[in-house]
């Protein structure tokens, strides 16, 4: 398949590289198929024994592209929220192991792709963080996944809440980040722990990963009931719309 906003190479590590570079690799809907389409393909080949997630020119994600939701509504967010799903089930159901690469902005829902991957490596020069809340949008799916990875929930609270960014050494000691690596050498650090796994046995690592989803499922599938119903209160209110507008213009 031709993809536009996605780059993939296939083989037995195989990569997917998100490529919006002059808009940080931001999630616009037709990259978020692109990405679920992708995850959806590699996860059906034998021959793929491991995926690396990571993103073009510095930068895994800034999250969602706020020009497609700008001018959103509480009747548009069903649908939102049923496109993110969507990628995000690619990401979580494939029995592939996966790795993120984060470097430069691996932030909003850019961040969370990575937190449904078995593991996350992270440049030392990352900006992490769920700064939702700045353009008046909960951070309902971030929060729910932080808690899926044991974060603690003051910990979390503090995240959503001011929307601040964290560094890679502190998402490392709170344990959003499995490993760290020096500023633009996430990918390779990645790859050569993709080296590592592939060698191990097959059907365990299939195994594996199906019962730690198993471990999660209730809270995941509870973040996208809440999302709804969230996200649709603030977008009829307004805020969201107003504030995106005033950033768009500056």
């Amino acid at each position: 398949m031709n993809y536009e906003n996605i780059v993939v190479k296939e083989g037995e590590i195989s990569e997917i590289i998100l490529n919006r570079p002059k808009k940080l690799n931001s999630l616009n809907a037709p990259l978020k198929r692109e990405l679920a389409i992708a995850f959806e393909n590699l996860g059906k080949d034998g021959s793929v024994r491991c995926i690396v997630l990571s993103g073009m020119a510095g930068n895994f994600s800034s999250g969602q592209d706020i020009n497609e939701i700008a001018s959103y509504s509480g009747k548009d967010v069903k649908g939102w929220v049923e496109g993110l799903k969507k990628m995000f089930d690619a990401v979580r159901y494939t029995d592939k192991p996966t790795i993120a690469s984060l470097e430069g902005y691996s932030t909003g829902a850019g961040l969370q792709i990575s937190l449904l991957c078995d593991i996350r490596v992270s440049s030392l020069g990352a900006k992490i963080g769920l700064p939702e809340i700045n353009i008046g949008i909960p951070s309902i799916t971030g929060s729910q996944f932080l808690r899926m990875l044991g974060i603690p929930i003051p910990k979390i609270n503090d995240l959503v809440m001011t929307g601040k960014f964290i560094t890679a050494t502190e998402a490392k000691e709170i344990g959003i980040v499995n490993y760290l690596a020096p500023e633009g050498q996430s990918h390779s650090v990645a790859m050569e722990i993709a080296k590592g796994i592939i060698s191990k046995p097959l059907t365990a690592l299939k195994v594996q990963k199906r019962y730690l989803r198993k471990m999660t499922e209730e809270l995941y599938n509870d973040s996208f009931r809440f999302a709804a119903e969230a996200d649709a209160e603030v977008f009829d209110s307004g805020e969201p719309g107003r504030i995106m507008s005033s950033f768009l213009k500056k």
